[in-house]
């Protein structure tokens, strides 16, 4: 039966001897701390937005100080936690925002009648390109029928090039 690996990080520890010993791959302990935490490190290079003070190993000369300061970085984690999934819903950056199907959070119904649409204009396309429509002529056809707001000096829509590449097929 396989051990399992003790776990160290984020638990308020006693300083033993070991921690005062001059070891070169190792933070030593100053004179008076007491007590120990183990905090997460990021590799180096890598960005993080918890400050310096709440990483790698932290020593505490009383009890209180490494409990305040487990409570102040555990509420800091949670806070950044929530803050990135508040950030998520109704993500804009993506670059590929504009093609279909791509939403993040409360937006998936959107999505879907995006899609619906989408399709819908593929397949009017694909009837106006049969029937020897030019590409900018379908685009306008389909424009006016969908009431939409397109540039004339824009190329040919999404929707038109997948409709051509499929009636190439």
């Amino acid at each position: 039966m396989k051990k399992s690996k003790r776990k160290i990080i984020n638990k308020i520890r006693e300083v033993t001897d070991y921690d005062y010993v001059d070891d070169p791959r190792r933070k030593k302990a100053p004179k008076n701390a007491k007590f120990k935490i183990v905090f997460y490190k990021p590799k180096p290079g890598e960005h993080s937005n918890i400050p310096i003070k709440f990483q790698g190993v932290q020593y505490y000369t009383n009890k209180s100080e490494a409990d305040l300061a487990l409570k102040y970085k555990l509420e800091l984690i949670e806070r950044l936690k929530l803050k990135k999934s508040k950030d998520m819903i109704g993500n804009n950056r993506n670059p590929n925002l504009k093609n279909i199907g791509v939403r993040f959070g409360k937006d998936n119904r959107y999505t879907i009648n995006q899609k619906k649409e989408f399709n819908k204009k593929v397949k009017i396309a694909k009837k106006y390109l049969k029937s020897g429509h030019t590409k900018m002529e379908t685009q306008r056809i389909i424009n006016k029928k969908f009431k939409l707001n397109r540039n004339e000096n824009s190329g040919t829509g999404r929707y038109v090039r997948v409709a051509s590449d499929l009636l190439d097929k």
